[in-house]
């Protein structure tokens, strides 16, 4: 299943929950190879394999499958002709014996003849036989590495990697939010600390003018002005006192 680059328009229909569950629910193999490398939709994660692209995915059917099919052209080739070479052969002996025989009359001559005849016949059957059983084995070996390479037996490996992704997220996804949780616990206990009641329960006071505004400069104060003292269990009123103080020793 594939499709060239796109816009995030042209790919979301990727994302659409009955595509990517027909992609999941596949008894056929699937390969996912939408957009360019950068891209992701979620039929690459429900697919049997993702690919980079469309040519990749054509790649990767190919590979391996290509190669064996060549090789198994080529050993019915090497078969039929080491076949026909060993037919030509034992042809070519028997019409020579059959000319030298005609020209030799004598029955024991023409015995002898014919149990060469049997013997080579046996020898070139018992070849051919050898030949044959030779390049069966070779066959049967070049069709078992390809049925290794084939691509469901890959399909197969890959199934079993997607099928560990899960768990794997997962535990991700719970180290990262145990990591957020315990930050924002530290914050909290930071902006606690930072909170009024606590600044006052360590002896500081507030203090605010009638228009409960908090003061903050004494030289902003005026003589005989009231001001409301707030401590950590009440609040008090007070007033300003700039008048020198005398020496009282």
């Amino acid at each position: 299943m594939g499709r060239g680059g796109g816009s995030l328009e042209d790919l979301w229909c990727f994302n659409e929950e009955p595509v990517v569950r027909a992609v999941a629910e596949s008894n056929t193999p699937v390969i996912s190879a939408v957009g360019h490398e950068i891209d992701f939709v979620l039929t690459d994660f429900a697919a049997d394999r993702r690919a980079e692209t469309p040519s990749a995915a054509a790649e990767l059917i190919s590979s391996g499958y290509i190669d064996i099919c060549a090789r198994l052209d080529q050993a019915k080739e090497r078969i039929s002709r080491q076949t026909r070479q060993v037919l030509a052969l034992h042809a070519s002996n028997l019409d020579r014996l059959t000319h030298q025989l005609a020209r030799h009359s004598p029955r024991s001559f023409i015995e002898n003849r014919h149990l060469r005849l049997d013997d080579l016949a046996n020898r070139m059957q018992a070849a051919t036989r050898d030949a044959v059983a030779t390049q069966s084995r070779t066959l049967t070996d070049l069709r078992q590495r390809l049925r290794l390479h084939h691509p469901s037996q890959r399909m197969d490996a890959f199934r079993e990697r997607l099928a560990s992704l899960p768990p794997r997220m997962n535990k991700a996804a719970t180290r990262s939010l145990e990591h957020h949780i315990s930050r924002i616990d530290s914050i909290a206990i930071r902006l606690e600390n930072l909170s009024v009641q606590k600044v006052l329960s360590r002896g500081f006071v507030m203090m605010r003018d009638s228009k409960g505004k908090i003061t903050t400069d004494s030289a902003a104060l005026k003589n005989r002005q009231e001001l409301l003292a707030e401590f950590r269990d009440g609040s008090v009123k007070v007033r300003v006192d700039k008048d020198p103080q005398m020496d009282l020793f």
